[in-house]
């Protein structure tokens, strides 16, 4: 859980993480930031999904951020952040986030759970069994 107060300093925090972790170029939070201005990436039902400049990833990836207390996004409340890094060099990869996102945000159940997660072990056994049922669908 994280104690963010806003969603420059959710860019910040977790662009960095990225950059540090070899995911993202230098400047990923500030694009993050540049691509929020143009458009809000508040989703409503307390969920924003962020994301910068495809130039800019290294390696897709996707950083789930669960705030302990919600913010304010443009005019919606969150608490719940899903950071996108994309560069969108597979069709497949692609795919993959934005059906996985979608799944998850439609879902008031997986959306509780993820809530309610304690670690990233919790987070992964929640997306594993998503993984399972979009299997035997």
């Amino acid at each position: 859980m994280s104690d963010l107060k806003t969603k420059e300093e959710v860019f910040l925090k977790y662009g960095q993480y990225l950059y540090k972790k070899g995911y993202v170029k230098e400047g990923y939070a500030e694009s993050m930031l540049d691509r929020e201005n143009r458009a809000s990436t508040a989703l409503g039902r307390y969920i924003a999904a962020p994301h910068g400049s495809r130039d800019l990833v290294l390696i897709s990836s996707l950083v789930i951020v669960n705030l302990k207390k919600t913010i304010v996004w443009d005019e919606y409340n969150v608490d719940l952040i899903f950071i996108l890094a994309v560069n969108f060099s597979t069709s497949m990869t692609n795919q993959y986030f934005f059906k996985t996102l979608y799944e998850i945000i439609k879902d008031d159940v997986l959306i509780k759970k993820i809530k309610k997660s304690a670690n990233l072990e919790d987070i992964k056994k929640i997306l594993a069994e998503l993984e399972h049922l979009e299997k035997t669908r």
